[in-house]
């Protein structure tokens, strides 16, 4: 008699076999930017925006609870896209008609179940954003943008940092006395004066300078070449790499800056309309998918009007549609048209 328990499915391959050691480090990557990048942040704000825009008839009284606080169903379906968007995976438990948003910190998929590592509890309700058909590894929604993301937050923190050290350098060798770089906020008192001027010192004797750079130096100073680069990065640059951060993200480029300077109204409503329509069918997915897992299948919801509609042509879509409301006929062109 062959036991069934005891066969094991065949072993993947060992490049596949490295897919949770390269899970887990997606998962601190999407945390450590959650905690340090303002534009990981921005970026799964616009999402939850737009992706949290929906009307429900009912949720046929079931009650929901985040942290055992009990919340409406909005802010719960809210917590639910967040923690798919930041850890790719999310979960629920649901034991009568109280439901629960398990953390998604310390889930794991395998063998078609969700496991909580902390409690060892099995969960068949849930949501995985997997990096590979057939492999049980998962990812965060945008983990395809963490190298950007990374290289924008350290080319900025580098661009402030130079600009901070060069403006050191000139209040210092431009002051007759020191104490008076109180005054433009760059040392807070005369006690600091002396730990300023060595911190200056010390990043000029560090500092990198571009390939035919001339300034005076002190007799007996010593230059290594390392590697050529430029002293300061070009606010271009920056922004031309934000620019990518947003086309791999899927968002339009002016939510993410919130620069509205280099684009004109036209623009703008084509690349609302498409991301819109975009983030509607991603609602719709998530949307329907916690409803089957929640048994409310039949309950009727509402998406937004593409937000680039104006009042005036919001106003004519509702005219119209309430004169036609009764015509069947009319129905059938609109839906065969796409308009319904």
């Amino acid at each position: 008699m062959i036991n069934f328990a005891n066969l094991k499915a065949p072993s993947i391959n060992t490049s596949i076999n490295r897919v949770d050691e390269i899970v887990y480090k997606f998962q601190k990557r999407s945390i450590n930017l959650l905690i340090k990048s303002g534009i990981y942040n921005r970026i799964i704000n616009i999402y939850l925006h737009y992706l949290t825009r929906f009307w429900l008839e009912n949720t046929k009284n079931l009650e929901f609870y985040m942290n055992n606080q009990k919340v409406d169903f909005n802010e719960f379906f809210k917590y639910y896209i967040k923690n798919y968007l930041i850890f790719g995976i999310t979960a629920i438990e649901k034991i009568d008609n109280v439901v629960k948003l398990v953390c998604s910190n310390s889930l794991i998929f395998k063998d078609n179940q969700v496991i909580d590592t902390d409690t060892n509890i099995s969960y068949d309700l849930f949501d995985v954003n997997f990096l590979l058909s057939g492999v049980s590894g998962f990812v965060p929604y945008f983990y395809s943008c963490f190298e950007e993301i990374e290289h924008y937050e350290s080319l900025k923190m580098s661009y402030y940092e130079k600009m901070r050290i060069l403006t050191n350098l000139v209040g210092y060798l431009s002051i007759d006395n020191p104490a008076l770089l109180g005054n433009m906020g760059i040392i807070e008192g005369p006690e600091d004066i002396a730990q300023g001027t060595q911190s200056t010192l010390n990043a000029i004797r560090n500092m990198v300078v571009k390939s035919g750079t001339i300034f005076s130096a002190l007799p007996g100073t010593s230059f290594v070449t390392i590697k050529v680069n430029d002293s300061l990065i070009p606010s271009d640059s920056l922004s031309a790499l934000l620019e990518k951060i947003a086309a791999q993200a899927n968002v339009p480029p002016f939510l993410l800056t919130g620069d509205l300077n280099r684009i004109n109204y036209a623009a703008s409503r084509a690349a609302l309309a498409d991301f819109t329509s975009f983030t509607n069918n991603l609602l719709q997915e998530k949307l329907e998918k916690l409803m089957i897992q929640l048994g409310l299948e039949d309950v009727a919801y509402t998406l937004p009007q593409p937000i680039t509609a104006s009042l005036n042509e919001l106003k004519t879509i509702l005219e119209f549609t309430s004169k036609y409301q009764n015509d069947d006929e009319m129905k059938r062109k609109l839906q065969l048209g796409g308009l319904l």
